[in-house]
């Protein structure tokens, strides 16, 4: 009876150990410097926050994503350079358009008016764009292409399966910096998709729109992955992913799943002597 007992106390034990690995304190990546400008990054590669690390890149899209529920990343996408918009302030991560997509990581001291100015490398194993330059802007922005094609994405790798709960948006047209959505602008919209491998994406959330006022700057993902998608599939929706809130995936732990296992044999192995 006490085996038994003490398995039942073990099984208990490693419930609450998995309860409280489930229940990890959010952890938030900042792309974006609220209250101070500093020179914009073009490239800004892998961020940290807590334990965890997110590798950002960029793409467009070879055909409209509007209502498309996967895309290919390798065969449906080409590639573009990720900006950290950092001045002014109320940016984030954004893309550039095509013809800046190759060259080394590089700093634009003032701003988006050194954008013209840059200059780029040739990269022989990068396709030539077949999507337009969109006047210099380095939002994230739907339909850049003349045919609804060239929609901008931003690709979120994280280092581990980590419960994605939210994003957090700011409004801008590549010119102007705004932290809330409003006037014109409250009709953006935004789609998510997620992967599991990192190069097939499944669209979870379809024209999500962060809407007017300050409540309304965030779009709730709620899921579980580690390849996550941004994407603005619609002419003249754009902005900028400011920050991301992740947690740790509720995933029991191996040693704490063996445990169950065993409290649970012992309950019941318990039950049938009772009942013998």
């Amino acid at each position: 009876m006490a085996t038994f007992k003490s398995l039942i106390i073990i099984a208990s034990v490693a419930i609450g150990m998995t309860a409280a690995a489930s229940s990890a304190h959010a952890t938030l990546f900042i792309f974006d410097n609220n209250d101070v400008s500093a020179p914009d990054v073009i490239d800004p590669g892998t961020f940290f926050a807590g334990n965890y690390s997110v590798n950002v890149t960029a793409g467009a899209s070879r055909i409209s994503l509007n209502d498309q529920p996967s895309f290919n990343r390798t065969t449906q996408t080409e590639p573009r350079r990720v900006i950290q918009d950092l001045s002014p302030i109320h940016a984030g991560l954004g893309v550039l358009p095509s013809g800046f997509d190759q060259g080394p990581q590089t700093q634009l001291p003032n701003g988006i008016q050194d954008l013209l100015s840059v200059q780029t490398l040739p990269n022989p194993n990068v396709l030539p764009s077949s999507c337009p330059n969109n006047s210099g802007t380095d939002n994230l922005e739907g339909s850049t292409g003349n045919d609804g094609e060239c929609d901008e994405i931003l690709f979120f790798d994280f280092d581990e399966i980590l419960f994605i709960d939210r994003l957090i948006m700011n409004d801008g047209d590549g010119g102007t910096h705004q932290e809330f959505f409003d006037g014109v602008d409250d009709s953006d919209d935004f789609d998510i998709y997620v992967s599991i491998d990192g190069d097939t994406y499944t669209r979870l959330l379809n024209e999500i729109t962060p809407g007017a006022g300050t409540d309304n700057e965030t779009i709730v993902v709620n899921t579980t992955t580690q390849y996550l998608a941004v994407v603005a599939d619609g002419d003249g929706d754009s902005g900028y992913v400011e920050a991301a809130e992740v947690s740790e995936a509720d995933v029991p732990e191996p040693a704490a799943l063996a445990l169950i296992g065993f409290g649970l044999l012992g309950m019941g192995a318990m039950r049938r002597r009772r009942n013998a």
